[in-house]
């Protein structure tokens, strides 16, 4: 079954459980959650026609934004499900070192030429989460959060400052399929500030579960991302 489909279904689940628990009107929330996403891609990249050292492009981790929205339907005092739709910015730091040295002539020093840039890439979420919340006092609340996210790769872009984009394969670091499978553990603070809104402070862990291909690149890469963010819910 294409990732798609499964897509598809997740929200009509979550659908049928808006609709058909018997939950009241103050049981449903909805919110904005907004951060700070850093990310890098598990694998390595392989560049045979380049000659890289050791044949491969080493990645260290990356800064993007995140924004959302979410559902949150609960199915009792403690328990709910929580459906959100974001956009994540994510990627990699590039570093890769050619194995042969460059000279320019008798009288100009060899290099080592270099690439040293950022792979980006754009992502469309649909995390679908079983929330468990604790009542702390004084309106605060602990949430923990965890469940599968259905993820989509909208763009991918290459921005280097040693190595123009031309230099790179053709179609360098694009996927094959832009469908993945993702998990999502994390935990939030929530602070009510009237009787139908509160803050949330959350941190998350989302790693890929499914790997991506790349064109021309003998390679299969997974994203893993942190991320911290700020929003506010409130009850419908």
């Amino acid at each position: 079954m294409r990732l798609s489909r499964v897509c598809a279904l997740a929200i009509l689940a979550v659908g049928c459980i808006a609709i058909g628990s018997p939950v009241q009107a103050q049981d449903v929330q909805i919110g904005v959650r907004n951060g700070v996403v850093v990310s890098t891609l598990r694998g390595d990249l392989f560049y045979p026609g380049l000659e890289f050292e050791g044949g491969q492009v080493r990645t260290t981790h990356q800064a993007g934004i995140q924004v959302a929205g979410a559902l949150a339907v609960s199915l009792s005092d403690r328990v709910a499900v929580q459906a959100e739709l974001q956009y994540a910015q994510k990627g990699a730091a590039l570093r890769g070192t050619w194995s042969q040295e460059t000279c320019g002539g008798p009288l100009v020093d060899c290099i080592i030429p270099s690439l040293d840039g950022t792979y980006r890439a754009s992502y469309v979420q649909l995390p679908i989460l079983l929330a468990w919340r604790q009542p702390l006092g004084h309106g605060l609340s602990l949430r923990l959060l965890a469940g599968p996210s259905f993820d989509l790769v909208v763009d991918t872009q290459i921005v280097t400052g040693t190595l123009s984009e031309s230099a790179l394969p053709e179609n360098a670091l694009s996927p094959m399929s832009r469908e993945t499978l993702g998990a999502v553990a994390g935990v939030e603070v929530q602070y009510d500030v009237t009787a139908a809104g509160a803050l949330v402070l959350g941190a998350r862990y989302h790693p890929g579960i499914t790997g991506i291909d790349m064109l021309n690149v003998d390679s299969t890469v997974r994203s893993r991302a942190y991320g911290i963010r700020l929003g506010y819910s409130f009850r419908l």
